[in-house]
This record gives C-alpha cells, sequence and structure tokens, in this order.
C-alpha cells in the first residue's frame, strides 16, 4: 500500500470514526427492540428518533455551557429536523407503490432533513444569513 492511500485512508477513517460508531450503536439498539417487542407502530418510531435526538441535543448543549445561548443553538434544529424527516418519509411510503415508495421514501427523508437544518441554523444561529 503506497503512503498516499496509506494517509487517504487514515483520513477517511478519522473522520468516519464516531459516525460509523453511532449508526452502528442505534441501528443495533433498535434491532434488539424489534427482536423483544416487534415492528414499531409509527408513534412508536418518533418517539425512538425524536428522544434520541433530543438526548444527543441535551449533550451538545451541556458540552457548550457557556460557549452559545441556548437559544440560538444549531443543535436545537436537529430534533425538528429528524420528526420532519421521518413525517417526509411516512408520507411517501403511505402515498406511493412499495417499489416507488422503497426508492423514494430515502431521499424525501435526506432532503428534508438537510433543508430543515439549514433553514433552522439562519433562524436559530446569528450572523448567519443569505448574503
Amino acid at each position: 500500500m503506497t503512503q498516499r492511500l496509506r494517509s487517504g485512508l487514515s483520513d477517511v477513517t478519522s473522520a468516519a470514526l464516531v459516525p460509523h460508531g453511532f449508526t452502528l450503536t442505534l441501528w443495533g439498539a433498535g434491532v434488539l427492540l424489534v427482536r423483544r417487542h416487534g415492528l414499531p407502530t409509527a408513534p412508536e418510531v418518533f418517539a425512538f428518533c425524536g428522544v434520541a435526538a433530543l438526548g444527543f441535543s441535551a449533550l451538545a448543549l451541556l458540552a457548550q455551557a457557556g460557549e452559545a445561548p441556548p437559544a440560538t443553538s444549531p443543535v436545537l434544529a436537529q430534533p425538528v429536523a429528524i420528526v420532519g424527516a421521518i413525517c417526509a418519509a411516512m408520507l411517501v411510503a403511505n402515498a406511493l407503490p412499495t417499489a416507488l415508495a422503497w426508492a423514494l421514501s430515502g431521499a424525501a427523508a435526506t432532503v428534508t432533513y438537510f433543508v430543515s437544518i439549514a433553514a433552522l441554523r439562519l433562524v436559530l444561529v446569528p450572523g448567519r444569513r443569505d448574503p
């Protein structure tokens, strides 16, 4: 393996470490819940994701204590964006036939999540406005 490739792999794996670990953690927790309690209802999905997002936001706000007033913290956008993205996926899943729903619900969730985060950051972060 060349030094450039090794360096590139080091950069990529370092950048992906926490998101990868968190994805596996949350996915594993969800699978164990499904195994024990069966498939969740829509409200249970919202509860699982919404409360997880609130927990993340609480940790982020605690870590930022004294740095930014909570009302302007962009981590407050996270629960709103997640719930909105799940709503978008649910709407697509309920409105379209199976094959189209599988093809488009991920895109609906992804677009809704990132547009929501971007829009909410404009509102919540002082000084961040369109030029």
